[in-house]
């Protein structure tokens, strides 16, 4: 269980409004939102990704700098449908991977201090890749720092960096939360990858951030990154 006083403020109170959603796919090659179950998602994914290469990035949650084993049921359901539709791609011959990303935002600089000093794979996560036939090989590093979890903390602090060094666009600084910010710069770590298609298998509540996130990005960065989304449970904590 999460500790309160682990956390700057409290932990998110506007998740239940946000994750009121009457879609769970969205796709932005056809700006289409809708409702499907997983299996019609993946199906489609499946049989329209064929030559691309794709990276899922799934399993979002909060750490429990107290217990970082303590992985809430509903970042492990997404992480686990994340696996399946990787296992899946892979089976069509796609070039797919998964990739991790932390909600360290709201943490103490103390804990976040003591969850970067652990900073790998959990446990679970692990058993998760193994029982859909994946291995760590096939979980996408962060491309600048290489470590094996992208951390939203870290992804904002690049944007600053990268803009005060004039090596992005000015304009990036619209990017004016952490959350949103920290997306932005997953994108530019993927175009450096040669990666096509962002895949994310989020909380609903993260809706309002991702739709601003690739708005924001499209606006400013001619290559081509698409993005698919499929929402599932309603938060990243529990």
């Amino acid at each position: 269980m999460l500790n309160k006083n682990n956390f700057k403020d409290p932990i998110c109170t506007k998740w239940k409004e946000l994750s009121k959603l009457n879609f769970n796919y969205y796709d932005s090659i056809t700006e289409k939102k809708e409702q499907a179950n997983f299996k019609v998602f993946s199906n489609k994914v499946v049989k329209y990704l064929k030559n691309k290469s794709i990276v899922v990035n799934a399993g979002h949650f909060i750490p429990n700098s107290d217990d970082y084993e303590d992985i809430g049921r509903n970042p492990t359901k997404t992480w686990s449908l994340g696996c399946q539709l990787v296992k899946s791609l892979k089976e069509k011959n796609i070039n797919a991977k998964i990739s991790l990303m932390l909600n360290d935002i709201g943490l103490t600089k103390k804990s976040r201090k003591i969850i970067f000093k652990k900073i790998q794979l959990p446990k679970k996560f692990k058993r998760i890749l193994k029982k859909h036939g994946l291995t760590e090989k096939d979980v996408l590093p962060c491309g600048w720092n290489k470590e094996v979890i992208f951390t939203e903390k870290k992804l904002s602090n690049r944007i600053e960096h990268l803009i005060r060094r004039n090596k992005i666009n000015k304009k990036y600084e619209k990017a004016d939360n952490y959350c949103i910010s920290a997306l932005v710069m997953y994108y530019l770590d993927l175009i450096e990858q040669k990666i096509d298609t962002s895949i994310f298998i989020l909380p609903k509540c993260s809706w309002q951030n991702f739709q601003q996130s690739i708005n924001l990005f499209r606006k400013l960065n001619k290559s081509k990154l698409d993005h698919i989304a499929y929402f599932e449970t309603s938060n990243c904590f529990i």
